[in-house]
C-alpha cells in the first residue's frame, strides 16, 4: 500500500512525510502531476512542473523526512510549450 501526497512547500512536505511514516505504508508517492484547479492554485500538483528546482527541493525534503521509499507521479511538463521532463 502506498500513500500519495501533494504539497507546494518544503516545510509542508517534510511534515506530511512524517505523518505518513506513522501509518507505515509500503511507499510514499509525491504527486507532481495533478492538474486539478484547486490543487494547482495552491502551488502543488502539476504547478510544481513550472519550477523544476522547486520540484527537486521538495523531493529532497521528502526523502530526508522519511525512511520509506519515495516515488514521484509527474507529467512531461506544464503544457506542450513547457516540456521539461524527459
Amino acid at each position: 500500500m502506498g500513500i500519495q501526497i501533494f504539497v507546494g512547500d518544503e516545510e509542508a512536505i517534510a511534515l506530511s512525510a512524517g505523518i505518513v511514516d506513522t501509518v507505515q505504508p509500503d511507499l510514499l508517492d509525491i504527486n507532481f502531476g495533478c492538474p486539478v484547479k484547486k490543487v494547482v492554485s495552491k502551488g502543488a500538483g502539476a504547478a510544481v512542473l513550472k519550477d523544476i528546482d522547486m520540484m527537486s527541493r521538495l523531493t529532497a525534503a521528502c526523502v530526508k523526512s522519511t525512511n520509506l521509499p519515495v516515488t514521484v507521479k509527474t507529467r512531461l511538463g506544464w503544457d506542450y510549450d513547457c516540456i521539461n521532463i524527459m
